[in-house]
C-alpha cells in the first residue's frame, strides 16, 4: 500500500466516526430538559462533563424548587436531610454541626455558633 492510500484510509475512518451522533452534539434546549429531571448529586456531576453541559446544569440548578427540610438530631452527628421534589431522605455525618447552634438560614445556607460561645452570651 501506498502513503496515498493509508491517508486515503484515515479519512475516511475518521469521517465515519464524524458523522456517529455524540452526546456533546445535543442541543442546550435538549440537555436542560434531561438535566432537569436529575437529582442534584447528579446535576452536579453531569455538569463536570463539558462546558455546554455545565451551562445546562446550572441554568436547571436556578429553577425554583421547594427547599430541603432538615431534620436535627437530639443526639449524635447523623443530621437527615429530606428532599420534598424526590420524596427522599438522606443521612449526613456533620460533626461541625452538631457542636453547633443554628441561628438563621436562607437561600440554601446556615448561619450557625459554637455551643460554647451561645452558652456563654445567654448565662453571662
Amino acid at each position: 500500500m501506498s502513503k496515498d492510500s493509508i491517508g486515503f484510509l484515515k479519512s475516511k475512518n475518521q469521517s465515519k466516526e464524524e458523522d456517529k451522533p455524540s452526546f456533546a452534539d445535543l442541543t442546550l434546549c435538549l440537555l436542560e430538559v434531561i438535566i432537569s429531571q436529575l437529582v442534584l448529586k447528579d446535576n452536579i456531576l453531569g455538569s463536570a462533563v463539558c462546558k455546554t453541559w455545565r451551562e445546562a446544569g446550572l441554568y436547571v440548578r436556578k429553577v425554583d424548587k421547594p427547599p430541603w427540610l432538615m431534620c436535627l438530631p437530639k443526639r449524635g452527628n447523623l443530621f437527615e436531610l429530606y428532599d420534598p421534589l424526590q420524596q427522599k431522605m438522606y443521612t449526613l455525618n456533620l460533626p461541625e454541626l452538631a457542636k453547633s447552634m443554628i441561628c438563621y438560614s436562607r437561600d440554601g445556607w446556615l448561619l450557625r455558633a459554637p455551643t460554647s460561645m451561645v452558652s456563654r452570651r445567654w448565662v453571662s
